[in-house]
């Protein structure tokens, strides 16, 4: 769980969805917005499973534990002033925490959102 600050609230959630961009992966589909002039200092994150992805809450709650795991262990690598909202499909459930971590970082690196994107593309 991330602390409050770092957490998305339901009206940041709501705009993430109207004015966001959706990116897609086989365990979940990643709508991120980076509000412009707002003053933003932290990325804000929302995890989003529905019963449809999972009856049980225990497999919900698993699920969020991990993913949140994977993006606090790259926090330091993340730009500041986005909100991040992932919308976990079925596929994710009982997945193995490294592929998630992995395609996390992946997806963080093809939208622009690590910090050190710059030194991967130019090795000098």
């Amino acid at each position: 769980m991330f602390t409050k600050k770092r957490r998305l609230t339901k009206k940041e959630i709501e705009e993430v969805k109207d004015k966001g961009s959706l990116l897609g992966t086989p365990f979940f589909s990643l709508l991120y917005f980076k509000p412009k002039g707002d003053g933003l200092t932290l990325s804000k994150f929302a995890f989003v499973l529905s019963k449809k992805v999972s009856k049980k809450a225990i497999e919900r709650n698993r699920t969020k534990r991990i993913l949140a795991g994977s993006v606090r262990s790259l926090i330091k690598e993340i730009q500041e002033g986005y909100l991040v909202l992932f919308l976990v499909k079925k596929r994710a459930i009982g997945e193995n925490k490294q592929v998630i971590l992995e395609t996390i970082a992946d997806v963080f690196l093809r939208i622009g959102l690590l910090k050190n994107e710059e030194d991967n593309a130019n090795p000098d």
